[in-house]
């Protein structure tokens, strides 16, 4: 459990981190535009319609689309000069046919008028047209471009609407780790020393140290400790205390952490939405690598949902704020669970809402509250990440985080990811 709790209003130092091992994919454009297409999602731009109608804000994918626009007009030009050579033979021609009926004495509205109604004339003057009037991106660019995407299965396309599979979930949450990762100290990623009472085991390693009193003796290292008798008398093994050598081991501790997620309406402003959802899928790819912790999100707004870790790509943000119901779900999902308990609360505004009905902050505070309570006795740390700056929501938050014995941070979109996960390694005993 925390000790009191901390105001934190941006992330005091910025870490570098390199070699990690968290890679990304071969394709850093398919990342990218990965990322394009999962923030235009989170802000409401689901169909191919929205987003053509919007693809001046998808700076990668309009390019690509726009070079697939360019080849289309140079292929026109092409075709343009076919056209126009078709259609002066064909005027050649007429012209001929037209003074052949004019000698033969036709008269010359009567020939005005055939070549008025030619209707290969007007075939010809009509494709020139739309061939000489330039367009740029289309929808028909957009889905080409969109295309190799599907093939690859990073995203499904189903009636016009858009979404990212589990596959291009799990692109954006090793590639969103690493860029946050970037700015870890590598030693904060790695073994790191427990205290000896830890509930969940240790782990042997192949490393040796001198024998302490106390010391179990399942961890003697036999040869490393008939080696160092053998160093000083070479000619007979007399065992001495100093000889003996035992395996180091180092102690493990279980977590299980939550993300509570705020989806309601005012959370597609100001990149809120989108900052939550790559800390959601970050966080995820770094306890895959850490199988002895467990994470269960929930996106709450009027109603409450846990959704797998790669699913965080296609929630939709709108409602209200019930915060209690959120906080009450992941306390009963956790009930039984072994190991330490912390959950992220992630939201911008303030609990509006419970048990079905818009009941106001006042109302709905006094339930936040008592849930908070309920956490403490069930020894579950309350980490509040408060995006948002009002004042009566920093007193809220503070006295929530009072209430719990937890935490609040009051930060920007753009810090989000790396408050959460430094905060997990830091408080993240042994193996992380």
């Amino acid at each position: 459990m925390g000790d009191g709790y901390l105001i934190s209003e941006k992330l005091q130092k910025r870490r570098d981190f390199r070699g990690s091992r968290y890679c990304t994919i071969d394709e850093p454009i398919d990342y990218q535009i990965l990322k394009e297409l999962a923030r235009a999602r989170s802000t409401g731009k689901k169909s191919l319609e929205e987003i053509c109608r919007n693809i001046k804000d998808l700076n990668l994918l309009r390019e690509i689309a726009q070079k697939l626009a360019e080849q289309r007009e140079e292929q026109k030009k092409t075709e343009l000069q076919k056209q126009k050579e078709a259609l002066k033979d064909y005027q050649d021609d007429k012209s001929y046919d037209v003074l052949d009926q004019l000698s033969s004495g036709a008269e010359v509205d009567e020939v005005a008028e055939k070549i008025k109604n030619d209707t290969t004339l007007l075939e010809l003057d009509e494709a020139i047209k739309s061939l000489e009037k330039v367009e740029h991106i289309t929808k028909k660019d957009v889905e080409q471009t969109l295309k190799n995407f599907e093939e690859k299965g990073y995203i499904g396309i189903e009636k016009g609407m858009l979404k990212i599979t589990s596959k291009g979930s799990n692109i954006l949450a090793k590639s969103i780790l690493r860029e946050i990762t970037e700015n870890f100290k590598k030693k904060e990623i790695g073994i790191h020393e427990t205290p000896e009472n830890t509930r969940y085991g240790s782990k042997v390693t192949s490393f040796t140290r001198p024998h302490e009193i106390g010391d179990d003796y399942e961890l003697l290292a036999i040869e490393d400790t008939l080696m160092k008798s053998l160093e000083r008398n070479p000619n007979r093994i007399t065992l001495e205390q100093r000889d003996f050598r035992v395996y180091k081991s180092i102690h493990q501790s279980k977590m299980c952490a939550g993300l509570l997620i705020d989806k309601s309406g005012s959370m597609k402003d100001n990149e809120r939405i989108n900052a939550a959802i790559e800390t959601a899928l970050a966080f995820s790819e770094l306890l895959r690598v850490n199988p002895t912790d467990t994470l269960k999100v929930f996106t709450f707004s009027d109603d409450v949902e846990e959704i797998k870790p790669s699913d965080i790509v296609n929630i939709d943000c709108k409602g209200w704020t019930d915060i209690r119901s959120a906080m009450k779900a992941f306390r009963k999902a956790v009930v039984g669970e072994e190991g330490d308990k912390h959950v992220y609360l992630i939201t911008d505004t303030e609990p509006n809402y419970e048990g079905g009905e818009r009941i106001g902050f006042e109302k709905a505070s006094v339930g936040v509250l008592e849930e908070a309570l309920h956490y403490r006795d069930a020894q579950i740390t309350l980490n509040i990440i408060m995006l948002s700056w009002t004042p009566h929501l920093k007193d809220f938050a503070s006295t929530l985080a009072k209430k719990n014995l937890g935490r609040v941070f009051f930060t920007t979109p753009y810090s989000l990811g790396e408050i959460i996960l430094e905060d997990y390694l830091t408080n993240k005993k042994g193996v992380v």
